[in-house]
Parts: C-alpha cells; sequence; structure tokens
C-alpha cells in the first residue's frame, strides 16, 4: 500500500498499463524478512484477519485518513474482521476498529491491476493514530528510490514463518 501513497499518479499509470501489470506478474519477487519496527514509528499500519481459521493476520492496510484504511481489493472483503491499527505485534496491542463500508476500485477484476479499495471505519481514531503523510510531490520518489515495505509476512525463504513483530 505504501507504494501508492508515494507516488499515487506513476502508481495508477503502472497499474493502467497491461504490459507493467504482466511485467510485475512475471518479475515477482517476494520480499523475506526485515528488521523490528520501533514503538510509534508505524502508527499508520493496519492488520487484521482475512478469516477466523488463521492465527496470523494475513491482510494489511495503511491508514490514510483518521477513518479511511487503503489495502489491496482481494482483502477488502472482510468487513465482518475487526482491525487492529498502529500495532507491532499481530494479535495484541494498538487499537481495534470495524469497517463501516468497503470501496474496491470499479475496475478490480481479481488480478494485480487495480487491486487497490478503501475501508471507512464506523469511527474516526484518535489523534494517536496519525495517518501516513501523503505525497503530492510528482517527482519523488524519483525512480530507483528505496522505499520502506512494512507488514508481518513470512521470515524465511521457501516456508511460511511469520513474523511476530511488524517488520
Amino acid at each position: 500500500c505504501l507504494l501508492f501513497l508515494c507516488k499515487p499518479a506513476a502508481a495508477a499509470a503502472a497499474a493502467a498499463d497491461t504490459s507493467t501489470s504482466h511485467n510485475l506478474r512475471q518479475r515477482r519477487k517476494l520480499i523475506i524478512g526485515g528488521s523490528d519496527a520501533r514503538p510509534g514509528e508505524f502508527p499508520f499500519i493496519v492488520s487484521w484477519y482475512k478469516n477466523d481459521s488463521s492465527s496470523h493476520p494475513n491482510c494489511a492496510g495503511t491508514l490514510v485518513a483518521p477513518n479511511i484504511v487503503l489495502t489491496v481489493a482481494s482483502c477488502g472483503n472482510s468487513m465482518d474482521s475487526p482491525i487492529r491499527i498502529g500495532s507491532l505485534y499481530p494479535s495484541s496491542g494498538g487499537t481495534i476498529a470495524t469497517i463501516k463500508e468497503t470501496i474496491t476500485h470499479p475496475l478490480f477484476d481479481g488480478t494485480m491491476v487495480y487491486d487497490f479499495c478503501l475501508l471507512v471505519l464506523t469511527q474516526p481514531l484518535s489523534s494517536y493514530h496519525t495517518p501516513i503523510p501523503l505525497n503530492f510531490v510528482r517527482d519523488e520518489p524519483s525512480p530507483g528510490d528505496a522505499l520502506p515495505v512494512i507488514g508481518f509476512g513470512t521470515m524465511a525463504e521457501n516456508r511460511w514463518t511469520p513474523a511476530t513483530q511488524l517488520q
């Protein structure tokens, strides 16, 4: 989600370019490992369980307004699941909120193209959970700039070993 926030114009253009989406599928690389996030470092990170059978959050998003979360459309149909905001840990801490409405991109077709949606929360969050600052500078970041990827993903190659702390 952060990629869309760092360069929304380029991300939207890339999503609309079918050759780019094809290249994304062919060049798919996994992000493995990471370093532990510090308390308060990412108060805008959101996680939740797409279904109750998982013991680890399998969806994540970014708080972009006090009551709006940006996430992938493939996780956007989980309105029955409460979400956890601003926690370093997958099953504790942070603030629990509920989803009032899901707004999926109208051109989302189940692929990576247009795979984003907005979750509208039932109530705005307190000022402790600061939304991520949006970038409106067209030329930043520059191509090739390193950008952070944040989440509770796998810590080991070739097997699912979920992170026990936000990475």
